[in-house]
């Protein structure tokens, strides 16, 4: 529609003249662009993850203390590009004023809620989930059965539902366990969808509410951006996080895709590929024999840690500003965790060995709180290589090897 009225447009200066104040209040910056549409134009937000839904999602949960949160596809109606970041780009993103209720809901109920927003897959949803806090697959290869009201309210699922290998995070442990239906789970969402039942989504009805205190979404996000981020949005959400996984049947799980996973490694893979602590090095390998740098290490235990942003200045020149490992390493040095060759060079790409590895993850539980008095009597100068042992790596190697998370190369050789 092209048409204007000069007295409309006039109006409409005025307004926007009189919230200028609060509408260009710079909230924080992004270091990438968080998206809505593919490079061509596409509509994402309401058929695929987004980083953008990651974004939301990632606030809502953290800010609330929620198990798992909710952003619908259909209500993020704006990106948020690489820049400044105004209250108006929030608005942008969240134009509705939706209030932001959390309550207590069993495992039965996310899962059809689930289901539900999965539902019209692959066409558009305005119901489609961006979820914190929880990963899970959806089987392409099942139609849904989903079956409605005349309203257009969900009633059941009459058949097999497509999404499966449901895992909420555990907050306490910080890993992904299996959805439990009999379980009780604390879920952020806006009021639409909790008190509203928007969307159809029927199975709230009968949620425990918790916390309807009438906060809006755009001051979640705010509180996120300068509170919990730093006042910046960082590479953390440069990609999407894969929290939503597409099949065409269920027997492939994290592991199974990949063909150089034999026996012998692949329960480990699972669990750190599942978890979100490593990646493939291609779609179809792990690479399981070869050989971790630095860089690779610290990232791996940062991710375990939950990714912690952390305002630390470093000292490694060789540490470069904005790169997929910058954040972990500044994360693990605040922490003590880390020490590099010298106070400015941490050498993220060598080769880690086995007493540095040792050490890191000796740090690393006791960062943690973990009782790292275990194999303090263990005698490691039985081994034949021991003078080869760095000095500051000892106590970590009797650590390791005395509770079994480590051991020697052979017998009678550590090889540090």
């Amino acid at each position: 529609y092209t048409k204007t009225d000069a007295n409309v447009d006039s109006y409409l200066e005025e307004i926007k003249e009189s919230y200028a104040q609060i509408g260009n209040r710079k909230i924080g910056e992004s270091k990438v662009d968080l998206v809505t549409n593919d490079e061509s134009g596409n509509r994402l937000v309401r058929k695929a993850e987004t980083n953008l839904g990651n974004f939301c999602s990632d606030a809502l949960r953290i800010v609330m203390n929620a198990d798992v949160s909710f952003v619908n596809g259909g209500g993020m109606r704006a990106p948020i590009k690489t820049g400044d970041v105004t209250f108006n780009d929030l608005i942008s993103v969240y134009p509705f004023n939706n209030r932001i209720v959390t309550a207590e809901i069993t495992g039965q109920v996310l899962l059809d809620m689930l289901e539900m927003g999965m539902m019209p897959y692959p066409e558009e949803c305005g119901a489609f989930p961006h979820m914190s806090g929880m990963t899970f697959s959806v089987d392409k290869s099942i139609p849904s059965s989903v079956k409605l009201d005349d309203q257009g309210f969900f009633v059941s699922v009459d058949g097999d539902y497509r999404v499966y290998d449901v895992k909420v995070l555990n907050k306490e442990s910080g890993l992904y366990e299996n959805l439990e239906l009999d379980k009780k789970y604390v879920i952020t969402a806006s009021d639409y969808y909790i008190l509203d039942l928007g969307s159809g989504l029927s199975m709230f009805k009968d949620a425990n509410v918790l916390k309807n205190e009438g906060v809006l979404d755009v001051d979640i996000m705010e509180m996120y951006i300068t509170e919990n981020l730093n006042g910046v949005i960082g590479d953390k959400y440069k990609n999407v996080a894969h929290r939503i996984t597409f099949t065409d049947g269920k027997s492939e799980t994290s592991s199974d895709k990949f063909s150089d996973l034999t026996t012998e490694y692949a329960q480990a893979a699972k669990f750190v590929l599942d978890n979100g602590f490593m990646t493939g090095v291609t779609e179809n390998n792990f690479a399981p024999e070869q050989t971790l740098n630095r860089a690779e290490v610290v990232t791996v235990l940062w991710r375990m840690a939950g990714c912690p942003v952390v305002n630390y200045a470093m000292s490694f020149k060789d540490v470069e500003k904005e790169n997929w490992y910058t954040e972990a390493v500044r994360w693990a040095a605040s922490e003590g965790i880390v020490n590099g060759y010298t106070d400015d060079v941490f050498a993220p790409f060598d080769v880690i060995t086995r007493e540095q590895l040792a050490a890191i993850m000796w740090r690393y539980a006791k960062n943690d709180n973990k009782d790292v008095s275990i194999g303090e009597n263990t005698n490691i100068l039985s081994y034949e290589d021991i003078s080869l042992v760095s000095e500051y790596a000892i106590p970590a190697l009797q650590w390791s090897c005395g509770s079994g998370i480590m051991s020697g190369n052979t017998i009678n050789t550590l090889a540090p």
